[in-house]
C-alpha cells in the first residue's frame, strides 16, 4: 500500500505498489554532501569528538538545520522525528519489522524508528551525510548506505520518504520508486511525504528549468 501524504494536507490516498521492474541507478542527483572528502573529517575525528564534527556538515546545506545553534537543532530534529515515528510509523510496525528509509540525512528518524524495529536500512545519495548520521545516530540495528550500495530484496514491512520528493528531479524520483517498490514484501506499505507546488517556495521541475539564474541553477542542483 503506498500513502501519499502533500504538505498542509492530512488526507492520504491508498494505492497498491506494484513488483516487478527493479531499480536502476538514479540519474545525476541534487547531491550536496556527495564529494568523497566529507566523509574522512567524519570518520578520521577521534571518537570523543566525532559528533561534534559531524554536526558541522548537515548545517551547510539549505535542508536539515536552520539554525546556527548546531545543538538545539540537533535535539529539534531528535524530538520532532521522535514524534513523527510515534504518532505515524510506530503504530504500521509488525513486531521485528523490516524497514527502509529512503533520503534519511543525518539518521534521526531512522533512529527514532530503530527503536521501534528489527532492522532498517537507511539510504541516501549522499556518502557524506550517511558517515554524519553513522556517528550521530548509529544503532546496531540500522544499517546506512547509498541507493548502489543498498539491495533490496521484497521483504521489508514498510519503507518510507519524508521532504524528498520534492527535491528531485523527474528521472532520480522515478529511480527512487522502483527502488522502493522492489524492497516491500507484496501486502507492504510505502509512505511518501512531499511538499506541493507553490508552498513554502517550491517549484515544479519545469519552472526550475526556466529558471537561468545563478540562484534557480543552484536550487535545480542541489533541491528547491
Amino acid at each position: 500500500m503506498l500513502l501519499l501524504c502533500a504538505h498542509g494536507n492530512e488526507q492520504a490516498r491508498a494505492h497498491r505498489v506494484g513488483h516487478g521492474d527493479q531499480p536502476r541507478h538514479l540519474g545525476r542527483s541534487q547531491n550536496f554532501l556527495g564529494a568523497r572528502w566529507v566523509e574522512a573529517p567524519v570518520a578520521r575525528a577521534p571518537r570523543a569528538v566525532r559528533a561534534q564534527v559531524a554536526l558541522r556538515f548537515p548545517a551547510l546545506p539549505p535542508h536539515y538545520f536552520y539554525d546556527r545553534d548546531l545543538a538545539a537543532e540537533a535535539d529539534r530534529n531528535r524530538r520532532s522525528r521522535q514524534v513523527l515515528c510515534d504518532e505515524l510509523i510506530a503504530p504500521l510496525l509488525p513486531p521485528g519489522a523490516r524497514v527502509v528509509d529512503y533520503g534519511c540525512g543525518p539518521g534521526y528518524l531512522a533512529a527514532a524508528v530503530a527503536r521501534r524495529a528489527g532492522r532498517v536500512d537507511a539510504v541516501d545519495i549522499s556518502r557524506g551525510v550517511l558517515a554524519c548520521a553513522r556517528a550521530l545516530n548509529g544503532a546496531r540495528n540500522i544499517a546506512y548506505q547509498t541507493p548502489g550500495d543498498y539491495r533490496p530484496d521484497g521483504a521489508a514491512d514498510l519503507a518510507y520518504s519524508f521532504a524528498v520528493a520534492q527535491h528531485l528531479r523527474t528521472e532520480a524520483l522515478t529511480g527512487m520508486l522502483r527502488l522502493l517498490a522492489a524492497a516491500l514484501r507484496p501486502g507492504g506499505i510505502l509512505l511518501v511525504h512531499f511538499a506541493m507546488a507553490g508552498e513554502l517556495g517550491y517549484r515544479t521541475e519545469g519552472q526550475s528549468l526556466a529558471d537561468g539564474s545563478l540562484a534557480g541553477r543552484a536550487k535545480l542542483r542541489y533541491g528547491r
